[in-house]
């Protein structure tokens, strides 16, 4: 009634049952009082480490381009007819299979489906344990630290 923002008692005041503050709740008679709030009490859980999982990276094939018009010429359709297949524009087919631009992952993955080969690799990524050095001459061989 008054507009408190803490209203927590039930009351009916004149016929209607409101929400109303405590001050506000002598106007009429109360129908439930806010219950007392329980203590928490204090659980705790063992932590246990999250299992890391081996995360799997996607890479587009080298060879895709090749691949893509080799299926196409295979299926024996124009580069405009694919292109209108995939929903994709003639010249971005047409850039793919002259290796003018790189095949995005998702347009790979669509191409996939669409031809039916694999154009897409998946590979481990590969993470050094603490003291192992990686096979590969790296910037850090090639830097002496001063101390």
């Amino acid at each position: 009634m008054c507009g408190k923002s803490d209203a927590s008692f039930r009351a009916l005041v004149e016929g209607v049952e409101l929400t109303v503050c405590e001050r506000c709740s002598k106007f009429g008679k109360i129908i439930s009082a806010p219950k007392p709030a329980q203590e928490k009490k204090n659980v705790y859980h063992a932590h246990r480490p999250a299992k890391k999982e081996e995360e799997l990276l996607e890479f587009v094939m080298e060879d895709a381009s090749s691949k893509i018009r080799a299926k196409r010429e295979q299926l024996k359709m124009t580069q405009r007819e694919f292109a209108k297949m995939v929903n994709e524009k003639e010249s971005i087919i047409h850039h793919i299979e002259n290796n003018a631009s790189h095949v995005s992952l998702e347009l790979a993955k669509k191409l996939e489906r669409a031809l039916h080969v694999q154009l897409v690799e998946k590979a481990k990524e590969a993470v050094l344990q603490k003291g192992q050095k990686p096979e590969a001459f790296t910037l850090g061989d090639y830097i002496k630290i001063k101390k």
